[in-house]
C-alpha cells in the first residue's frame, strides 16, 4: 500500500461544501453500483472513494463498466481484506472535503438525504456525527439506526429479553430505540448506525480515525463514544432516509462475521467499561458473549449444511468430487477493447466456414480475412447473390448448397485445413412439435454428420463445432461447467448434444482434431436477438420495470466468441475438448434492465411490477395463445426465461488457453443502442 498523507498535513480545499463519500466494499455485487449511483445523484457536490477489500465477485468490474470514467469516483483496491476500520481510514486519509460520509456499500440514500443531514448539523456546530432514518427494504425502521450505547447491562437486558418482561421499568430498557416513537425533528442520541455516518472534518481531526483494532462491527460505536467523550454531539435526523440491504457483504461467510462481531463487542466492553464493572461481572459478560457466538455459529452451520444438502439432492447425478466453482470470476485488469491484440494465427492456412452469413459467421469470416487466410464459405443457394458486395471476388470462395441436401455437401472441405461448423437451425427452439424436432435433427445432427465425414475424407487438420449451453439445460442453482450433466430441455438442445457426440467420438485413427464450443446468449452490434428486442421494448415503454431479481445469466460478446474460435483452432492440444465461453460476468434481469435504461438515457422508473402480476399476465397470455393458435410475447415460457437462471463457468478455456474476454454487456450496450436507433423506423 502506498504511503498516504495524514489528515493533519492535507492542504486547504477549494470546494468547502463537497461531501466525500467513503465506501468499504467486500463482495457487495451489483448493489454497490446502486449505492454509488444513488449518492452521485445527491443534491450536494459529491466525490466517492471506494476501498475494495480484495473482493472475489464482480462488484468493482460492474461498477467500472456502469460508471465508465466518472471523475467523481476513485477506487483503491487492496490485495487483502484489511477490515472495515482500516480500509475506511485509508479513504479518510485521501479525502479532501470538509464533510465525510461513511456509507455501507449496500445502503441506498435518497437524493436529498445527505443535504438534510448536513443542514441539521450546520445548525449545531458541536455536532460531529449525523445519522438518518435507515429502513429495511420492506420499509420498516432498521434496528440500530438510533440507539443508546450498548453497555454490558443493556446488552444483557436485550439478550435475555428482560425489556419485554419488564417493559414498563426504566432499568430494563434495551439500547435499541427503534420501538420508541419517531421524533418529529432532529434529536441528539448516543449513537447512530455505521451504515450511514456523516462527519465533520474538524471533529475527526480532533478525535482521530477509526480504531483499527476492530476488524468488523463496533468500530462505529467506539467512534461515537470517543466523539462524545470530547464534548461532541451525535445527531439523528428522522426526516432524511436511506434503505439498507443489511448483510449483503456477509451473507456468504456468516460464521466469520459473527466471530468478528462478538470479538468487537469484547474489545468495546474492555475499552470503555472495564473500570465501571467489577472484574468478575465483566468476565461473566465476556463468557456470555462467547456463548452467544457459539449459539449463532451453530445455527449458521446448520443452515449452511441444509443448503448444501439441498444442492446435492438437486445435483444427485453428479459425483461429489466434481463440485462446480463459482462463475463469478475475479476482477481482471484489461486493456481497452481498441487496444486489445487480436489472436495471431500461425497454424491455419485455409478455412471453411459454414453458417457464414449468420451473426457470428460474418465476424469470423472477416477475422480470418484480416489475417490473409483463404476462406471458403458454405451458404444456402438463395444467399449467394447477396455476398458479392459484402465480400468482393477473390477474397473468398463461395460454395452454394443446402445443409439438408447431402449431395450438395460433397467435396466442400477439399483444400481446407480447418473447418468451422456454425450452420444449424435455431428457430422455434422451444417448440416440442414433431416438425420442429425433425428440422433440428436433419440440420444439426445429420448435417453435422455429413460435413464431419467430408472433413475427414478431405484430410482437414481441425474441426471446430459451435454448440450451445442449452445442452446442459437451465435453471440450476449453481453455475454449470463442462463436467456438468447434460439435460437439454428443447429439440434444439437435444440435437446439438447429439451432434457434439458425433464430433467428439471421431475415430482415433483419423488425424483430424475436433473441438466443441458451447455458447450462451451472444450479444454485440448488429445482433437481432433477445437483448436488442429488450432495448426496443424498454425504449417504447413496453417492458415493465421489474423488482430486484437475483437470477444469474451468462452471456458473451460476439468478438470474444471469435477470439475463442481462433484460439481453439490454432492450438494443437484442444482435441476432443469441450469449452464453455462467457464474458466472465453473471447478469440478473434487473441489472440488464437498469443498464439498458442508462444506455438509452432513460431514468429508472420509480415503480416496479409485482411478480404475482407478471405471473398472472403470463397465464392469461398462455390462454390467449391457445385461443388464437400462436404464442404471444408474454407467456409462461417467456417469463420463466426472463426471470430464470442460466449460469455457466468458462474458467476451463481461460485456464487451458489463456482466453480473456475483452467485452461485457455493459461496455457493449452503447454500440447496441446506436444500432437500434439507426435501424428504428
Amino acid at each position: 500500500m502506498t504511503n498516504i498523507k495524514p489528515i493533519q498535513e492535507i492542504q486547504p480545499r477549494q470546494v468547502q461544501e463537497r461531501v466525500t463519500v467513503i465506501i468499504v466494499n467486500f463482495n457487495a455485487g451489483s448493489v454497490l453500483t446502486d449505492a454509488v449511483v444513488a449518492v452521485l445523484n445527491s443534491t450536494v457536490p459529491i466525490e466517492v472513494i471506494i476501498v475494495d477489500n480484495a473482493s472475489k465477485d464482480n462488484s468493482i468490474r460492474y461498477l467500472r463498466d456502469m460508471l465508465k470514467n466518472d471523475g467523481r469516483v476513485r477506487i483503491i483496491e487492496s490485495n487483502r481484506n484489511l477490515g472495515f476500520a482500516k480500509a475506511a481510514n485509508i479513504a479518510l486519509e485521501n479525502a479532501q472535503s470538509d464533510w465525510f460520509l461513511v456509507l455501507n456499500p449496500d445502503c441506498i440514500v435518497n437524493t436529498d438525504t445527505i443535504e438534510k443531514v448536513m443542514s441539521a448539523m450546520a445548525d449545531s456546530p458541536r455536532t460531529a456525527v449525523g445519522g438518518c432514518m435507515i429502513r429495511n427494504p420492506d420499509g420498516t425502521e432498521q434496528a440500530g439506526c438510533r440507539r443508546a450505547v450498548p453497555t454490558p447491562w443493556r446488552s444483557m437486558v436485550r439478550v435475555l429479553n428482560l425489556d419485554r418482561i419488564f417493559s414498563e421499568h426504566p432499568r430494563f430498557r434495551t439500547f435499541l430505540l427503534n420501538h420508541d416513537p419517531l421524533p418529529e425533528s432532529p434529536v441528539c442520541t448516543e449513537a447512530v448506525s455505521g451504515a450511514f455516518m456523516l462527519l465533520r472534518r474538524e471533529a475527526v481531526e480532533q478525535v482521530g480515525l477509526m480504531d483499527e483494532g476492530y476488524f468488523l462491527h463496533c468500530e462505529d460505536l467506539d467512534w461515537c463514544m470517543r466523539f462524545r467523550a470530547l464534548g461532541w454531539q451525535i445527531l439523528f435526523v428522522p426526516g432524511a432516509e436511506a434503505i439498507h440491504h443489511k448483510g449483503t457483504c456477509s451473507k456468504d461467510r456468516p460464521i466469520r462475521v459473527y466471530y468478528h462481531m462478538h470479538r468487537g463487542m469484547i474489545r468495546f466492553y474492555g475499552k470503555f467499561f472495564r473500570h465501571q464493572y467489577p472484574a468478575p461481572l465483566l468476565s461473566l459478560v465476556t463468557a456470555g458473549v462467547w456463548l452467544r457466538f457459539g449459539v449463532m455459529a451453530t445455527g449458521a452451520s446448520y443452515k449452511t449444511a441444509r443448503k448444501n444438502l439441498r444442492r446435492k439432492l438437486r445435483r444427485r447425478d453428479v459425483n461429489d468430487s466434481t463440485d462446480l466453482p463459482s462463475c463469478r470470476l475475479p476482477p481482471r485488469s484489461r486493456e481497452s477493447d481498441d487496444q486489445a491484440e487480436p489472436v495471431h494465427i500461425t497454424r491455419i492456412r485455409s478455412a471453411l466456414v459454414t453458417g457464414a452469413t449468420g451473426f457470428i459467421g460474418q465476424r469470423l469470416v472477416n477475422a480470418l480475412l484480416r489475417q490473409n487466410i483463404h476462406v471458403g464459405i458454405f451458404v444456402r443457394y438463395a444467399k449467394t447473390s447477396d455476398l458479392q458486395q459484402q465480400w468482393p471476388a477473390g477474397q473468398i470462395t463461395i460454395i452454394p448448397g443446402d445443409i439438408e441436401d447431402q449431395s450438395s455437401l460433397q467435396n466442400i472441405c477439399d483444400g481446407y485445413d480447418t473447418v468451422f461448423h456454425l450452420a444449424g437451425y435455431a428457430h422455434a427452439e422451444d417448440s416440442t412439435s414433431e416438425n420442429a424436432n425433425t428440422i433440428h435433427w436433419r440440420t444439426t445432427v445429420e448435417g453435422t454428420r455429413a460435413i464431419l465425414r467430408e472433413a475427414k475424407r478431405a484430410g482437414a487438420a481441425h474441426f471446430v463445432f459451435v454448440s450451445t449451453v442449452k445442452t446442459l439445460g437451465e435453471g440450476n442453482i449453481d453455475c454449470e461447467n463442462e463436467s456438468s450433466p447434460t439435460y437439454p430441455l428443447s429439440g434444439y438442445g437435444r440435437a446439438k448434444l447429439e451432434a457434439e457426440k458425433l464430433v467428439l467420438d471421431i475415430q482415433e485413427t483419423q488425424p483430424m482434431s475436433t473441438t466443441v464450443l458451447r455458447l450462451p446468449l451472444v450479444y454485440g452490434g448488429g445482433n437481432k436477438g433477445n437483448i436488442p428486442r429488450m432495448i426496443a421494448a424498454i425504449d417504447r415503454g413496453r417492458f415493465p420495470p421489474l423488482l430486484k431479481t437475483h437470477n444469474q445469466r451468462s452471456m458473451v460478446h460476439v468478438d470474444d466468441v471469435i477470439q475463442a474460435l481462433l484460439m481453439v483452432a490454432d492450438q494443437p492440444d484442444t482435441n476432443k475438448n469441450v469449452y464453455i465461453v462467457t464474458d466472465g460476468l453473471v447478469y440478473s434481469t434487473s441489472d440488464i434492465y437498469k443498464a439498458i435504461c442508462q444506455a438509452l438515457g432513460k431514468p429508472l422508473p420509480s415503480w416496479s411490477t409485482p411478480l404475482w402480476l407478471l405471473r398472472a399476465c403470463a397465464k392469461i397470455g398462455d390462454l390467449i395463445g391457445l385461443i388464437i393458435g400462436r404464442s404471444i410475447s408474454l407467456n409462461t415460457i417467456t417469463l420463466e426465461k426472463l426471470l430464470g437462471s442460466a449460469c455457466y463457468n468458462s474458467s476451463k478455456i481461460s485456464r487451458d488457453l489463456g482466453f480473456t474476454p475483452r467485452h461485457t454487456l455493459y461496455s457493449a450496450l452503447s454500440e447496441m443502442v446506436a444500432d437500434y436507433r439507426a435501424t428504428r423506423r
